[in-house]
């Protein structure tokens, strides 16, 4: 019988989805959610896929959770953009850049922890 660490990560990364979409959701209305939900999703990321042998659907989860996460900011950092550039001073002299850092860092590294993950886990699996 198959170890719960040998399973694929397939529902924890849907669970990360889904994790990810609602709480980036949350964080375009309350921005210091997400900056308190995404250095702890970094922490347990690095954590995760330090691992021997690999949690793979720990590392999927919180890899799509992160990924989601910086979905969701940019949406709203080029949103903010596409309806601040019409006017005349820009929404007030917004400042959009720093939401579209954090956003562009925190999907960069969902991005690289899936691929990691995946790699991870085809190097660990059993042949034959």
């Amino acid at each position: 019988m198959a170890s719960k660490r040998s399973q694929p990560g397939g529902s924890c990364f849907f669970a990360g989805l889904v994790v990810g979409l609602l709480s980036g959701l949350v964080s375009l209305v309350l921005l210091p959610i997400a900056l308190a939900l995404i250095p702890l999703g970094f922490l347990a990321s690095v954590m995760a896929l330090r691992e021997v042998p690999l949690n793979r659907p720990v590392s999927a989860g919180i890899a799509a959770f992160l990924l989601v996460v910086g979905a969701v900011l940019m949406f709203g950092a080029l949103n903010t953009f596409a309806a601040c550039a019409g006017t005349e001073d820009f929404c007030g002299n917004a400042n959009i850049v720093p939401l579209f850092a954090l956003a562009s860092v925190t999907l960069a590294y969902g991005v690289f922890a899936s691929i990691l993950t995946v790699v991870r886990s085809s190097q660990e699996l059993p042949l034959g």
